[in-house]
Protein backbone atom coordinates (compact mmCIF):
# COMPACT_ATOMS: atom_id res chain seq x y z
CA UNK A 1 0.00 0.00 0.00
CA UNK A 2 2.88 2.50 0.99
CA UNK A 3 4.46 1.48 -2.03
CA UNK A 4 1.40 2.78 -4.05
CA UNK A 5 1.27 5.80 -2.21
CA UNK A 6 4.76 6.95 -2.49
CA UNK A 7 4.84 6.49 -6.37
CA UNK A 8 1.98 8.82 -6.54
CA UNK A 9 2.54 11.61 -9.12
CA UNK A 10 2.44 14.88 -7.53
CA UNK A 11 3.84 17.14 -4.64
CA UNK A 12 5.17 15.19 -1.37
CA UNK A 13 2.93 17.69 0.53
CA UNK A 14 -0.43 16.51 -1.69
CA UNK A 15 -0.13 12.94 -1.15
CA UNK A 16 1.37 13.22 2.38
CA UNK A 17 -2.01 15.44 2.79
CA UNK A 18 -4.61 13.30 0.60
CA UNK A 19 -3.08 10.23 2.87
CA UNK A 20 -4.29 12.29 6.44
CA UNK A 21 -7.36 13.56 4.75
CA UNK A 22 -8.56 9.37 4.36
CA UNK A 23 -7.32 8.64 7.57
CA UNK A 24 -9.78 11.12 9.05
CA UNK A 25 -12.95 10.21 7.14
CA UNK A 26 -11.32 6.56 7.50
CA UNK A 27 -12.54 6.45 11.02
CA UNK A 28 -16.10 8.53 10.85
CA UNK A 29 -19.11 7.28 10.95
CA UNK A 30 -20.16 7.88 7.11
CA UNK A 31 -19.64 4.19 5.74
CA UNK A 32 -21.36 4.22 2.47
CA UNK A 33 -20.56 7.78 1.09
CA UNK A 34 -16.92 7.65 2.52
CA UNK A 35 -15.51 7.54 -0.73
CA UNK A 36 -17.73 10.56 -2.44
CA UNK A 37 -16.93 12.37 0.67
CA UNK A 38 -12.97 11.56 0.68
CA UNK A 39 -12.94 12.34 -3.23
CA UNK A 40 -14.59 15.59 -2.69
CA UNK A 41 -12.75 17.11 0.27
CA UNK A 42 -9.19 16.29 -1.21
CA UNK A 43 -10.46 17.99 -4.47
CA UNK A 44 -11.17 20.77 -1.78
CA UNK A 45 -8.24 21.21 -0.22
CA UNK A 46 -5.94 20.26 -3.43
CA UNK A 47 -4.77 17.08 -1.96
CA UNK A 48 -4.12 13.87 -3.73
CA UNK A 49 -7.16 12.04 -4.34
CA UNK A 50 -5.39 8.86 -4.98
CA UNK A 51 -3.91 8.47 -1.75
CA UNK A 52 -6.41 9.90 0.31
CA UNK A 53 -8.94 7.12 -1.02
CA UNK A 54 -6.47 4.72 0.35
CA UNK A 55 -7.08 4.84 4.18
CA UNK A 56 -10.82 4.96 3.29
CA UNK A 57 -10.52 0.78 2.58
CA UNK A 58 -9.72 0.32 6.18
CA UNK A 59 -13.29 0.32 6.88
CA UNK A 60 -14.27 -2.05 4.95
CA UNK A 61 -17.31 -4.76 6.00
CA UNK A 62 -14.69 -6.70 7.69
CA UNK A 63 -13.80 -4.35 10.02
CA UNK A 64 -16.80 -2.17 10.71
CA UNK A 65 -17.56 -3.87 14.03
CA UNK A 66 -14.27 -3.39 15.31
CA UNK A 67 -13.09 0.17 13.73
CA UNK A 68 -16.30 1.58 15.14
CA UNK A 69 -16.33 -0.28 18.10
CA UNK A 70 -13.28 1.54 18.80
CA UNK A 71 -14.42 4.75 17.70
CA UNK A 72 -17.46 4.23 19.93
CA UNK A 73 -15.49 3.39 23.18
CA UNK A 74 -13.18 6.67 22.43
CA UNK A 75 -16.19 8.82 21.86
CA UNK A 76 -18.10 7.36 25.09
CA UNK A 77 -14.84 8.34 27.40
CA UNK A 78 -15.29 11.93 25.71
CA UNK A 79 -18.89 13.00 25.68
CA UNK A 80 -20.71 13.17 28.96
CA UNK A 81 -22.29 9.82 30.42
CA UNK A 82 -25.73 10.90 28.96
CA UNK A 83 -24.96 8.08 25.77
CA UNK A 84 -26.45 4.70 26.38
CA UNK A 85 -24.51 2.17 28.07
CA UNK A 86 -22.11 0.89 25.51
CA UNK A 87 -23.32 -2.98 26.31
CA UNK A 88 -26.03 -2.80 23.79
CA UNK A 89 -23.82 -1.27 21.05
CA UNK A 90 -21.08 -3.83 21.98
CA UNK A 91 -24.23 -7.01 21.19
CA UNK A 92 -25.21 -5.28 18.06
CA UNK A 93 -21.61 -5.02 16.60
CA UNK A 94 -20.88 -8.45 17.85
CA UNK A 95 -23.60 -9.86 16.05
CA UNK A 96 -22.92 -7.90 13.19
CA UNK A 97 -19.23 -9.61 13.02
CA UNK A 98 -21.14 -13.32 13.38
CA UNK A 99 -23.02 -12.83 10.61
CA UNK A 100 -20.30 -11.46 8.41
CA UNK A 101 -18.27 -14.74 9.48
CA UNK A 102 -21.04 -16.82 8.49
CA UNK A 103 -21.97 -14.43 5.29
CA UNK A 104 -25.07 -14.07 6.43
CA UNK A 105 -25.29 -11.19 4.08
CA UNK A 106 -29.04 -11.17 3.84
CA UNK A 107 -29.34 -9.98 7.28
CA UNK A 108 -27.46 -7.08 7.91
CA UNK A 109 -30.31 -4.86 7.19
CA UNK A 110 -31.28 -5.45 10.55
CA UNK A 111 -28.08 -5.09 11.67
CA UNK A 112 -28.27 -1.51 10.16
CA UNK A 113 -31.71 -0.96 11.41
CA UNK A 114 -30.92 -1.44 14.80
CA UNK A 115 -28.11 0.96 14.35
CA UNK A 116 -30.35 3.94 13.39
CA UNK A 117 -32.65 2.77 15.85
CA UNK A 118 -29.84 3.50 18.05
CA UNK A 119 -29.72 7.64 16.40
CA UNK A 120 -28.04 9.79 18.43
CA UNK A 121 -26.76 7.79 20.93
CA UNK A 122 -24.79 5.99 18.78
CA UNK A 123 -23.83 8.85 16.31
CA UNK A 124 -22.59 11.61 18.50
CA UNK A 125 -20.33 9.01 20.26
CA UNK A 126 -18.71 7.80 17.28
CA UNK A 127 -18.70 11.01 15.42
CA UNK A 128 -16.64 12.30 18.60
CA UNK A 129 -14.49 9.15 18.66
CA UNK A 130 -14.10 8.86 15.01
CA UNK A 131 -12.69 12.00 14.72
CA UNK A 132 -9.95 11.95 17.76
CA UNK A 133 -8.66 8.60 16.36
CA UNK A 134 -8.68 10.36 12.62
CA UNK A 135 -7.10 13.50 13.55
CA UNK A 136 -4.24 11.08 15.61
CA UNK A 137 -4.32 8.99 12.60
CA UNK A 138 -3.43 11.71 10.52
CA UNK A 139 -0.64 13.39 12.82
CA UNK A 140 0.89 10.36 12.22
CA UNK A 141 0.58 9.36 8.36
CA UNK A 142 1.25 13.22 7.67
CA UNK A 143 4.87 13.20 8.33
CA UNK A 144 5.60 9.49 7.70
CA UNK A 145 4.18 9.62 4.02
CA UNK A 146 5.79 12.85 3.77
CA UNK A 147 9.05 11.37 4.38
CA UNK A 148 8.34 8.40 2.43
CA UNK A 149 7.58 10.30 -0.58
CA UNK A 150 11.11 12.16 -0.42
CA UNK A 151 12.87 9.06 0.54
CA UNK A 152 11.58 7.51 -2.09
CA UNK A 153 11.83 10.38 -5.14
CA UNK A 154 15.85 11.16 -3.78
CA UNK A 155 16.30 7.25 -3.88
CA UNK A 156 14.91 7.34 -7.18
CA UNK A 157 16.37 10.56 -8.54
CA UNK A 158 20.28 8.99 -7.53
CA UNK A 159 19.38 5.77 -9.04
CA UNK A 160 18.62 7.20 -12.61
CA UNK A 161 21.70 9.26 -12.30
CA UNK A 162 24.25 6.87 -11.97
CA UNK A 163 22.56 4.50 -14.30
CA UNK A 164 22.47 7.49 -16.49
CA UNK A 165 26.60 7.88 -15.59
CA UNK A 166 26.93 4.47 -16.43
CA UNK A 167 25.47 4.40 -19.77
CA UNK A 168 28.00 7.10 -20.52
CA UNK A 169 31.04 5.42 -19.07
CA UNK A 170 30.05 2.49 -20.86
CA UNK A 171 29.80 4.20 -24.61
CA UNK A 172 33.24 5.80 -23.52
CA UNK A 173 31.53 9.26 -23.60
CA UNK A 174 33.67 11.91 -21.48
CA UNK A 175 31.65 14.23 -19.27
CA UNK A 176 32.47 17.23 -17.49
CA UNK A 177 30.18 15.94 -14.65
CA UNK A 178 31.21 14.16 -11.75
CA UNK A 179 30.12 10.60 -10.77
CA UNK A 180 26.96 10.75 -8.71
CA UNK A 181 28.50 9.70 -5.63
CA UNK A 182 31.43 11.75 -5.87
CA UNK A 183 29.15 14.56 -5.98
CA UNK A 184 29.86 16.83 -2.61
Amino acid sequence: MLRFVVRQRGTPEAIARGMALGMVVAFSPTIGIQLLMVLLLATMVNANRLSAVVPVFLTNVFTVPVVYGFTYAVGNLMLPGRFRSNEKVRAILWEFTRKVRQQEFSSWHETFTEFFRLGNDLFWPMLVGGLVVGVLGAAISYPVTLWAVRRFRSRRKALLQRRAWQRKARRGEETAVPRPDEEA
